[in-house]
């Protein structure tokens, strides 16, 4: 019953703009719903008139090539007509959702593959972020080549930490108290 909220959400999510208010829409647009909200929030705050809205029930069909990402809607249905006019217009695909992470073989939006501030970079794929991780200090990295969990790069052997710096008490592992 989950997979079915999960369609009739994605049915539901679209309204048509019948009066566009002060905003940049045009009478007859579909756009999703929380943007409509976003949208007239913030010209609600200005002072301005909103957009109005009606809802709109979507077949399965236009839902899936509704979608924001032209690689989740391409590989539904009409790849080539998606595929060239996502072209012509110039978008641009954040790879936000499971589907067009999956197709590009890229770490699925989940755990740290969610937060692009986590991972800098995935197999030469530079991931945007607002602000890039800092790199982590020589100790760091080395605890993380132990666990396995290293970023490839080599590590200077004059300055890799032993296994004994990281255990309680002295290089014998005897404590000093």
């Amino acid at each position: 019953d989950k997979h079915f909220e999960i369609i009739i959400r994605k049915m539901t999510n679209r309204v048509q703009i019948t009066t566009p208010g002060d905003s940049d829409y045009l009478p007859g647009d579909l756009i999703n719903r929380l943007e409509l909200a976003r949208v007239n929030e913030k010209l609600i705050a200005e002072g301005k008139r909103p957009a109005i809205g009606v809802p709109i029930l979507l077949g399965i069909s236009k839902a899936a090539l509704a979608t924001e990402s032209f690689l989740s809607a391409s590989s539904f249905q009409h790849t080539i007509k998606v595929l060239a006019s996502a072209a012509i217009e110039g978008k641009r695909d954040d790879l936000i959702g499971l589907k067009e992470n999956v197709i590009l073989g890229k770490l699925i939006p989940a755990g740290t593959g969610f937060n692009p501030k986590l991972i800098q970079s995935y197999e030469g794929v530079t991931l945007l972020a607002a602000e890039a991780p800092p790199k982590p200090s020589l100790t760091q990295r080395a605890e993380m080549a132990l666990l396995g969990l290293g970023d490839n790069e080599t590590l200077p052997a004059e300055n890799l930490p032993s296994l004994e710096d990281f255990l309680p008490g002295d290089a014998n592992g005897q404590d000093a108290a």
